[in-house]
């Protein structure tokens, strides 16, 4: 999810499921995306918005058993914080505390069911796309909506990476990941192999 909130600000959501240590440099491509996608033609620097990468992973990759982590850029020499404007978020899913409500929405994203889930809304918006043929149709546009979104505004590498990453979620059909991407079928088939295996 890519979103502005009324400040301006960029904020990027990730729920990444893969257990793969390369999650700093993955944050770090994804704060450049950003970056390259607000800085048009003429742009100044200093015109750049404040950005914010959120990773939701399923397991504490940094171990050290907290719920979330903030990252900034600081100097080493002093530790005060240089004000670049960029912002790294790490949710950890595997930090299922129900009594705050970061913890709630954490498990939440991991339930199955939407009866198991405390945010409402949630439920029922999971329970209208999954269990009914109303969401198959409200979706339906989203995709195509989405799908015109990415190919004209997103490089074929992007595409592959939003691919590999709803082939993970493993909620989606090939052909709605097609949809999805504007990736040519062969090539999401491709994907979805060493997923499988």
């Amino acid at each position: 999810i890519v979103a502005i909130d009324n400040e301006g600000k960029y904020i990027d959501i990730e729920i990444q499921r893969a257990k793969e240590k390369d999650f700093p440099r993955r944050a770090r491509y994804h704060s450049s995306l950003m970056d390259s996608y607000m800085l048009k033609k003429n742009t100044k620097f200093h015109e750049l918005n404040e950005s914010y990468v959120i990773f939701i992973t399923e397991t504490d990759f940094i171990g050290r058993g907290l719920s979330i982590y903030r990252i900034e850029s600081r100097f080493t020499d002093n530790n005060e914080q240089f004000d670049d404007g960029r912002h790294i978020i790490y949710v950890n899913g595997a930090h299922e505390d129900v009594t705050t409500e970061l913890g709630k929405l954490v498990h939440d994203l991991s339930c199955k069911s939407p009866d198991e889930m405390y945010n409402g809304i949630l439920a029922d918006r999971v329970r209208t796309f999954k269990e009914t043929d109303g969401g198959e149709r409200h979706m339906g546009p989203v995709f195509e909506k989405f799908k015109d979104e990415i190919t004209a505004e997103v490089s074929e590498s992007k595409q592959i990476e939003i691919a590999i990453n709803l082939i993970e979620l493993g909620k989606i059909s090939t052909d709605e990941i097609v949809k999805v991407t504007g990736l040519p079928r062969e090539k999401v088939l491709e994907l979805v192999q060493p997923a499988a295996v």
